[in-house]
């Protein structure tokens, strides 16, 4: 801060006074250091490859109010664009960086792999934190950019649902990518405001290790806005979900888009070992934004959610398809669902499979070996329900399953003018207000095979 651009040399004992003006003198390979102080810069900064950026901490700080009217820019600019996959090789490292609820985007990478952004505090910008994006924002990138990262870092207040982008981070054509030790909130913003955590809907993502990560948002956003955690569309396999912890209402992982695939990898997404918590039952918003844990949305094959714990919401896992196609081959193992419910509605569930439209329909759905409890604020509805208003769902398991305290029983057959094809109900034991199938009015199973299976108290001991 007491540097000066036209004699300093770049030196400690003769720096400059301006982030652009040592970036401007570096060559690759080099570090731009920013000691201690506060730096205003209402202009973009633009950082070739090869050049970091680090300064001493939260003590380092820079304001930056850079107005951009695009996703593709950012108050910091790492940019290699239209070159696809161009080796940053670089580092942003150890800055407090506060947009002042004016910066747009805090950082964009653009077209550019290789960069790390670390144990640096983000907060308050408009739009966005972190992107990493791709040339084309409409469809999947020739060459991803790989091996980008974003590690030990808290990402704050700088999200919504704007006109320019939104996400604490944002991911389009990305692969071979760790997120994770981060914390990450977006409750400071206005109701309705307060955007994804993890905005990945540019999808075409491949091998995501998203990792050891805290989020936090409002138990609601309204009657009229979703309220995701993490957002992901079109995912190309490889997706590793574990070990974080989610805070909050809303949705906390949405797997949607057109197709979600496992491509060369053994699965398209991988959820496991992650706690989904609020600290109580909500309300069940009958517009449909209700709190859920994992929401496998459209087409989505080859998931496994497995040993997660899901905390007082009112579905832990929700599966749903439409015209564009359903869930196949999904695997829901060795999970808690604690404590599942609201506090003013009987349609709540460990896991709901819903078919809302025609299309392809749902098929091999297993379900095994889990712990599902209701909550007490309210009557709750069943540990699986049913609710196909269209088309069929084939092949449930539901096999040794612990179900206790629900209201409908086990299994609810909801309302629809769809149809369950065939459902295996074997070597369960259920502890609820009622221990047989709960079916609504006229509905039927086409096929159920049931064997094995006992009542009792299961003897919980927490």
């Amino acid at each position: 801060t007491t540097g000066n651009d036209a004699t300093g040399d770049g030196t400690s004992g003769n720096p400059y006074l301006t982030v652009q003006a040592g970036i401007n003198a570096a060559t690759a390979g080099d570090t731009v250091y920013i000691t201690a102080g506060t730096y205003n810069v209402a202009t973009q900064i633009t950082v070739p490859v090869g050049i970091n950026l680090m300064g001493a901490g939260n003590t380092s700080i820079l304001v930056l109010t850079y107005v951009s009217s695009s996703s593709s820019s950012g108050c910091i600019q790492l940019s290699s664009a239209p070159t696809e996959g161009t080796n940053g090789n670089q580092s942003i490292s150890h800055l407090y960086i506060d947009g002042d609820l004016t910066g747009t985007n805090a950082i964009v990478v653009y077209c550019r792999s290789n960069v790390n952004v670390h144990d640096c505090t983000i907060i308050d910008f408009d739009q966005s934190g972190i992107t990493f994006r791709g040339n084309n924002l409409t469809g999947e990138a020739v060459t991803k950019a790989t091996g980008n990262q974003v590690y030990n870092c808290s990402i704050i207040n700088s999200s919504t649902r704007g006109a320019v982008s939104d996400g604490l981070i944002r991911l389009y054509s990305q692969t071979n990518m760790d997120i994770h030790d981060n914390i990450l909130d977006q409750r400071g913003k206005a109701e309705g405001s307060n955007g994804n955590i993890l905005d990945a809907v540019g999808g075409y993502n491949s091998n995501i290790r998203y990792y050891r990560n805290k989020s936090y948002k409002p138990y609601t956003e309204g009657a009229s806005q979703w309220n995701f955690h993490i957002e992901s569309w079109n995912g190309q396999g490889g997706w590793n979900v574990w070990g974080n912890e989610f805070h909050g209402g809303g949705c906390h992982i949405d797997v949607g888009g057109n197709t979600n695939v496992k491509g060369s990898y053994a699965y398209s997404w991988w959820i496991h070992g992650n706690l989904f918590t609020q600290d109580e039952l909500q309300p069940y918003n009958v517009n449909g934004y209700y709190t859920m844990g994992v929401d496998l949305e459209r087409a989505v094959s080859d998931a496994i959610i497995e040993r997660n714990i899901f905390n007082r919401l009112s579905f832990g896992v929700y599966i749903t398809t439409d015209v564009n196609g359903g869930t196949t081959n999904a695997r829901i193992r060795y999970n808690l669902f604690r404590e599942i419910g609201s506090t003013n509605n009987v349609f709540c569930s460990a896991i709901l499979i819903s078919s809302i439209d025609s299309g392809d329909g749902i098929s091999g759905v297993y379900i095994d070996n889990n712990t599902m409890t209701a909550g007490t604020a309210y009557n709750v509805g069943a540990g699986l329900i049913t609710g196909i208003w269209s088309n069929t769902v084939d092949e449930i398991y539901f096999r040794n399953n612990i179900t206790s305290g629900f209201y409908r029983g086990p299994v609810w057959i909801s309302t629809g003018n769809g149809q369950v094809d065939s459902l295996y109900y074997q070597g369960n034991l259920s502890n609820n207000t009622s221990n047989t199938f709960y079916y609504s009015s006229g509905e039927t199973i086409t096929k159920l095979t049931s064997s094995g299976n006992v009542t009792g108290n299961p003897l919980l001991k927490s």
